[in-house]
């Protein structure tokens, strides 16, 4: 074959990367975004006004907040919720003109984005066709994912600059992510996590961080990495760190504006409980003796079996692809671990855990046909939820 056809052929097999997941993408986008369109409007619904009303399915719960800071500015006890996405919706609806439609396609960016980095992850990460197929089919069809197709969260966002980071560490383009890394802590709280994984990726990928030889033990089970290689520390190695700037800005703010650094978290007072009740999940364990409907209950179960299987997962996950991932997942989980008193949130706070997706992916791809039967179970699970959201259920 001749040069040129060797670059279109290399060309057609990069578009088709990128081509097919979006179509994936896309393809669940618009079942789910019709789903909601057709949602019973009969129960409680957004508050806040919407063009057509074609999209009021997707502005639940936190979304009014969101559309509320983007107009408004921040109250003090909206400060829960960071500052990019809303930053976003103020820039986008200069276009649109309508601020819902703006949020919609904020989020629909970050899903479609979301979803041709993690095929661009798991290449980097030399995983085989079919476990990169069935990776990204768990991730379209998560149950509690549908924050993916442009619901008015902060969720799509955050995984998609998440992933960013840890694509752009992967390459050794570690000033990108930290780049990137600062719009994760500029998005969510959760972004320390992103921060902390992506520096551990470029320390390990550049050999300055390694396993020490012979090392036994659980150490050297699990491939924790205890060397530091002085000679192959390098200023580059900094890139990362930039990560933080995020959330220094966003403390900054709060500084200036309201006299207090770190604000949002006495702030999350006015929404989650605190101390030894909530670290025991005591208000969960309380609900079984009365006082939530028996939805809530499952889906705060199933929330809580989740939570307990993705800590579970963290140290495969370091062992298959490195311990900066295993901080990542590690840190989304502890996180709403210890300040979530009932599990509630957790399956939507698990979204970015690409990782453990990715593990999965590698154990079907050998048993494809319980991958099917994961797949459309998984697929239906994500309708259902997708429905009772439109619809005003609490589901995560």
């Amino acid at each position: 074959m001749s040069e040129a056809g060797t670059r279109a052929v290399r060309t057609w097999r990069a578009h088709g990367a990128t081509l097919g997941p979006l179509a994936a993408w896309a393809t669940v986008a618009l079942v789910l975004l019709t789903v909601q369109l057709l949602a019973n409007p009969g129960g409680v619904v957004s508050p806040w006004p919407v063009r057509g009303e074609a999209l009021r399915g997707w502005v639940q719960f936190d979304g009014p907040e969101y559309l509320s800071i983007a107009a408004s500015g921040y109250e003090a006890r909206q400060l829960v919720w960071f500052p990019l996405y809303p930053l976003l919706l103020r820039a986008v609806d200069v276009l649109t003109g309508d601020p819902v439609v703006a949020g919609v396609l904020v989020s629909l960016l970050g899903g479609a984005t979301a979803t041709v980095l993690l095929a661009a992850w798991c290449r980097g990460a030399g995983m085989g066709t079919r476990a990169r197929r069935i990776t990204l089919g768990l991730f379209l069809l998560y149950p509690y994912g549908w924050f993916l197709y442009g619901v008015v969260y902060s969720d799509a966002l955050f995984v998609a600059v998440a992933l960013g980071a840890f694509v752009a560490a992967q390459r050794d383009r570690y000033v990108l992510a930290g780049l990137l890394g600062a719009l994760a802590t500029a998005t969510r709280p959760s972004g320390f996590a992103v921060a902390l994984g992506v520096l551990l990726v470029a320390l390990e990928g550049s050999g300055a961080l390694a396993r020490a030889p012979g090392r036994g033990g659980w150490l050297g089970a699990l491939r924790v990495p205890t060397q530091i290689d002085r000679a192959r520390l390098h200023p580059r190695l900094l890139g990362p760190l930039l990560a933080w700037a995020g959330l220094v800005a966003y403390c900054a703010y709060q500084w200036v504006a309201w006299g207090r650094p770190l604000r949002f978290v006495s702030e999350q007072a006015n929404y989650h409980d605190s101390g030894p009740g909530t670290l025991l999940k005591q208000q969960y364990f309380d609900a079984w003796y009365g006082g939530f409907d028996g939805r809530h209950l499952a889906t705060t179960t199933a929330q809580g079996l989740l939570l307990v299987g993705v800590l579970l997962a963290v140290p495969a996950v370091g062992r298959r692809f490195g311990w900066g991932h295993g901080v990542l997942v590690l840190g989304l989980a502890a996180l709403p671990a210890v300040s979530v008193s009932t599990f509630m949130g957790i399956g939507r706070y698990l979204l970015p855990a690409f990782p453990v997706v990715a593990l999965a992916g590698e154990w079907l791809a050998p048993r494809p046909r319980r991958a099917v039967g994961v797949l459309a179970v998984s697929g239906a699970l994500l309708g259902l939820l997708a429905y009772g959201f439109s619809r005003s259920w609490y589901l995560t």
